[in-house]
């Protein structure tokens, strides 16, 4: 924390001086910005991120207005829109983040064809702003187009459209649907097993979804380990803090599955009757 700190006041004088040489709108203030908005992301300071990220952005916009037709221009003006809409949704500004999502998707439709995968990829990040601002049916079908698409495109055994199938799953699970989305977990997972390792994060951020399918419909046996594995490696092998949005959906399952686990235990316990005494 004390180096990422050191090297953002670093970036913060450099920025000065070349604020100072070219003034507060050149092109060379760029990757000094983006940096900047990095770091300070990475560290938790979203609302001093979005200050620097957004100056980033008027930057780049005026860069892609320039020159929009060259693909790699609008690469990185896309790249730039969705940073910037990512910080916007963790700070929950969900209607000004949705727009910048939505632009995203017609600069991918735009470059790749509507039907590409960069499109697909979006589509999942729309569907998720519409959930969370209610509009829940449009958000279903931003989520299957993205699951055809995928499917299409790279088959129904390759990750990515494992990914899709999670990231379905798990907009069922938020609409408590949990036996549709155990199958598509149990699908997706399958898909992992065979590309992907126990360790990797796609395959632990399954089994700890469908450790919640599980558990929804109070199968708390088969979800127990599951949500178990995903909390300890998560935090374990990859380094998420127990703070992280994921570790921390899997640690209060884990917290409620022990303690329906014990409730049931002590009920049994309780209803046992007390054994006859031994004749002599």
């Amino acid at each position: 924390m004390e180096a990422i700190q050191k090297t953002i006041s670093e970036l913060k004088e450099t920025l000065a001086m070349k604020e100072r040489l070219l003034g507060e709108e050149h092109d060379d203030l760029l990757p000094v910005l983006n940096k900047i908005a990095v770091l300070l992301r990475e560290i938790g300071r979203y609302d001093e991120a979005l200050e620097f990220k957004q100056r980033a952005f008027d930057l780049e916009e005026k860069e892609f207005e320039r020159y929009k037709h060259d693909p790699k221009k609008a690469v990185n003006f896309a790249v730039c829109l969705k940073e910037l809409g990512t910080l916007l949704d963790i700070l929950g500004e969900t209607n000004r983040a949705l727009p910048i999502f939505e632009r995203i998707v017609s600069l991918n439709e735009a470059a790749h064809g509507e039907d590409s995968p960069a499109v697909a990829r979006t589509l999942n990040d729309v569907a998720w702003l519409l959930k969370k601002s209610g509009e829940e049916d449009e958000a279903e079908m931003l989520y299957l187009k993205a699951m055809d698409i995928r499917k299409e495109k790279y088959g129904p055994e390759h990750p990515r459209f494992g990914e899709t199938m999670n990231n379905y799953a798990c907009f069922l699970l938020s609409q408590e649907r949990f036996r549709e989305a155990e199958t598509l977990l149990r699908k997706a997972r399958v898909i992992f097993n065979k590309w992907r390792k126990p360790s990797h994060p796609d395959s632990l951020n399954v089994k700890g979804n469908l450790g919640l399918a599980l558990k929804g419909q109070g199968h708390f046996e088969e979800a127990k380990p599951l949500v178990d594995e995903a909390v300890s490696k998560l935090v374990s092998m990859h380094q998420l803090t127990v703070n992280h949005p994921r570790v921390l959906k899997f640690q209060q399952a884990k917290k409620e599955i022990d303690e329906l686990v014990a409730n049931d235990f002590q009920t049994e316990t309780a209803s046992v009757p007390p054994s006859e005494p031994e004749d002599d």
